[in-house]
């Protein structure tokens, strides 16, 4: 990089750097100042912090995409000049913003939902306390294991996955908590092997295979030979044969659908494989790896596609890779989010 695009990238910074202190409830009287006098010594300062103030908006506009699409009908973003900014002060007030009402009602809801989904992620980790409970097996973010069953049967857990397991005299069960397990069943014909997620149970039929639970979402991938999949409270059953992938959304079962088993099952070698895939799929993937959340600020950019071979144990350098190959940036806000843009 020469030294003018590390200059540019150092500017953004901190146009970013003030921005997150606006926003944060944390600036004083002194800080607005201060930032007045920033803005006001060069154009290049105050184009950063106007683009850096666009970045946070389109941030929350990521959120909601009901507020993006009212934001067209409404008057444009507009940032006021470092004197604006100065008068404002002298009356006794910042105003940081200069927008049509309905703009900044937007802003402020975007916001509101940017902090709620601050507040979902330590919930969602405090009630994860459950799965830990309740598990025999389990692993934390970032983490992968192997173990060896009783009957001889071998399971990997994925990244932050939970799982029970007991082996009766009729039946081998395992209950998938969170995440998601690879399994190579142990033959044993007196007692079939079956794993339970919610009200989805999948039986083997000597087989190797993938089950992962996502949201409400269950994934069923067969690696080798075949499964049974059925569905409690439901007549709908399917037969999985190697190669075939089936998905439970809640409501209903898929039709069995083709899968590439290498790309499938690389995340057993501790690779993740993606070939023309959407990057808002390669990201939402490399996240389960990695402690907080990346957001991607547009559609557009969620389109993008990326190919490639990546490990699984440096996610912070995947996504600073992807970003590079792409030619966008990544800001860090706070400890759990990570925005990727322009």
């Amino acid at each position: 990089m020469d030294s003018s695009s590390r200059s540019s990238h150092s500017l953004a910074d901190r146009a970013e750097a003030w921005v997150i202190l606006l926003h944060s409830g944390s600036a004083t009287d002194e800080h607005r100042r201060e930032l007045a006098a920033w803005r006001a010594a060069s154009p290049d300062h105050e184009a950063a912090f106007r683009a850096a103030e666009r970045l946070w908006q389109d941030m929350g506009m990521a959120l909601a995409p009901e507020v993006a699409s009212r934001r067209e009908e409404s008057s444009p973003f507009q940032s006021p000049s470092p004197q604006g900014l100065r008068r404002s002060l002298s009356g006794g007030k910042a105003r940081i913003f200069r927008s049509a009402p309905s703009v900044g009602k937007q802003r402020r809801t975007a916001f509101a939902l940017a902090a709620c989904l601050l507040a979902s992620i330590i919930a969602v980790r405090m009630l994860g306390l459950t799965d830990v409970w309740l598990s025999d097996y389990r692993t934390t973010t970032g983490e992968r294991s192997e173990i060896t069953l009783a009957d001889g049967s071998r399971v990997i857990l994925d990244t932050d996955t939970a799982l029970s397991v007991h082996l009766g005299e009729q039946v081998r069960r395992v209950e998938l908590y969170r995440g998601r397990a690879s399994f190579r069943v142990a033959a044993d014909p007196a007692r079939p092997f079956e794993v339970a997620v919610g009200a989805v149970t999948v039986r083997a039929l000597g087989t190797a295979y993938d089950v992962a639970l996502s949201g409400n979402e269950v994934l069923v991938s067969v690696l080798e030979h075949s499964v049974a999949v059925r569905v409690s409270g439901s007549e709908r059953a399917l037969t999985l044969a190697a190669g075939q992938r089936t998905r439970w959304n809640g409501r209903e079962l898929s039709e069995p659908e083709p899968v590439n088993a290498r790309t499938a099952s690389a995340w057993h070698k501790g690779k993740m494989i993606f070939d023309d895939r959407p990057l808002a799929e390669a990201i939402a993937e490399l996240d389960r790896y990695r402690p907080g959340t990346i957001w991607i600020t547009s559609a557009e950019l969620r389109a993008l596609r990326v190919t490639g071979v990546f490990p699984l144990n440096r996610p912070d350098t995947v996504l600073k890779d992807m970003a590079a190959t792409l030619k966008l940036r990544t800001t860090k806000l706070g400890p759990w989010i990570t925005l990727l843009h322009r």
